[in-house]
């Protein structure tokens, strides 16, 4: 905070970053770096990286870390998915006929807010998400009709 670059990430390797790479601060200090397929993490002081989990989907990203850092969501290929936050136990906790995106913590990490079946008309301008919560509870629940979802 006084100002200095403490370190500068441009890319990994020869590989420069691009607009779909991300990066996130984890409650331990922890940096997790989206970066091409793959998630990684580094340490301070932020110079070296170890692969959390590769990630071979088509579609994949709004990674968001939940406030204890013990868990990440996701959406892959159009849902919500779960893990811890080593990358393992992976678990997809939405499904419906629609998207779903965007699976924020809630401040004692017990809930998902979510944006689900996103409707699109630019012309109207009447976009928009219709925002639904779930336990994250890594059970899968069903955005287009389960009762325990408001």
């Amino acid at each position: 905070m006084d100002g200095d670059i403490k370190y500068e990430m441009t890319g990994i390797g020869d590989e420069p970053f691009s607009t779909s790479d991300d990066a996130y601060w984890l409650p331990d200090n922890n940096i997790l770096v989206r970066f091409q397929n793959k998630l990684l993490r580094s340490a301070p002081p932020y110079n070296n990286l170890t692969l959390v989990k590769e990630m071979n989907y088509e579609k994949w990203g709004n990674v968001r870390i939940s406030n204890n850092g013990q868990k990440i969501s996701m959406y892959i290929n159009k849902h919500i998915f779960l893990m811890d936050a080593n990358g393992s136990n992976l678990v997809q906790v939405t499904d419906s006929n629609g998207d779903e995106a965007f699976g924020e913590f809630s401040p004692d990490d017990k809930f998902l807010l979510l944006g689900s079946d996103y409707f699109h008309a630019p012309a109207s301008g009447n976009s928009h998400w219709f925002l639904k919560v779930i336990p994250a509870d890594g059970k899968k629940y069903n955005m287009d009709s389960g009762p325990e979802v408001p």
